[in-house]
């Protein structure tokens, strides 16, 4: 027989079928994000040119974020699915604890980068029209990057088929945005969109941490991150100091490479990275195990 003819079992087709109304019920939930909240509420309060600054300046965060999460996520999830699958839900566990402190890392990298470049990245593309939208930016990337090891944990979730938990994380978010958006965007506006935006960020974060701790037992690799967050505001705080308000775009660029450089090199001092972390990114790519390689300066595998 052809590959492809074989009939799908009752089975299959049940399992096809809840899978699909899962994610529908998913996706239905999962557009009450606090963005989307935030950006009606605005909407319904302040002019047009308001909102499309703030959704530029958001935008623009999320896709330094994304670039991260969309990398991390296409190799966590492929060995977070194979682990369970050959070694039982105990081995996740082991693989997990090497993803926040990489998703962090990187994390606080946008969120370094972001205050150093507002100028650079919205003026110099946009021109002066979206000058509004710049001291936005380095909130959005700031509590973007923070919150970056979210998508760990989403991993987990989506790769042990616990769409039960994703609900309910997604449900609890939906109230914490509701919450947030009535509380800030109603009686501040404009500073207020900014407000619920950094609460819902800090609060849904901690949430996701204590609501997966509590029910499957994930461990937050806490030394390793504070030893991460430790090095971090020092040097954005320093560096924004340093720089002109409206710096050019090449000495902001020198500038977000040198914190790149400083934050990789004391974080890896402070003992913000462990040696299983660097092992299990090398093990997805090539490519990033030579990277790490001439970085680490020590055998990964």
């Amino acid at each position: 027989m052809a590959i492809g003819t074989t009939p799908p079992s009752p089975e299959q087709h049940q399992a096809a079928g809840r899978l699909f109304r899962w994610n529908f019920l998913l996706a239905l939930v999962g557009q009450f994000t606090p963005r989307s909240l935030d950006t009606h509420l605005l909407g319904s309060l302040s002019l047009t040119v308001a909102v499309g600054q703030y959704n530029l300046a958001s935008n623009l965060a999320r896709a330094g974020v994304d670039v991260f999460i969309s990398g991390f996520s296409a190799m966590l999830l492929p060995h977070l699915s194979r682990t369970q699958a050959e070694d039982g839900p105990d081995r996740v566990q082991g693989v997990f604890t090497a993803a926040p402190c990489a998703y962090q890392g990187f994390g606080l990298l946008v969120a370094g980068v972001g205050p150093l470049l507002p100028h650079a990245v919205i003026s110099t593309p946009y021109g002066k029209n979206f000058a509004a939208a710049t001291p936005v930016l380095p909130v959005m990337a700031v509590v973007g990057g923070a919150n970056l090891p979210s998508g760990a944990y989403s991993a987990v979730l989506i790769a042990t088929d616990n769409n039960r938990l994703r609900l309910v994380y997604l449900i609890g978010r939906a109230a914490i945005s509701f919450s947030s958006s009535l509380s800030f965007v109603l009686h501040y506006s404009h500073a207020g969109a900014l407000i619920s935006f950094i609460a819902c960020g800090i609060v849904g974060h901690l949430y996701m941490i204590s609501l997966t701790h509590f029910t499957i037992g994930l461990q937050f690799p806490a030394r390793q991150i504070l030893s991460q967050y430790s090095v971090a505001p020092g040097l954005i705080l320093s560096l924004r100091a340093l720089l002109p308000y409206q710096t050019s775009a090449p000495f902001a660029l020198f500038a977000a490479l040198l914190y790149v450089l400083a934050f990789l090199f004391l974080s890896l001092t402070l003992g913000g990275w462990r040696h299983k972390d660097f092992a299990t990114l090398a093990r997805q790519s090539s490519v990033l195990a030579w990277v790490l390689l001439h970085v680490y300066r020590k055998p990964l595998l």
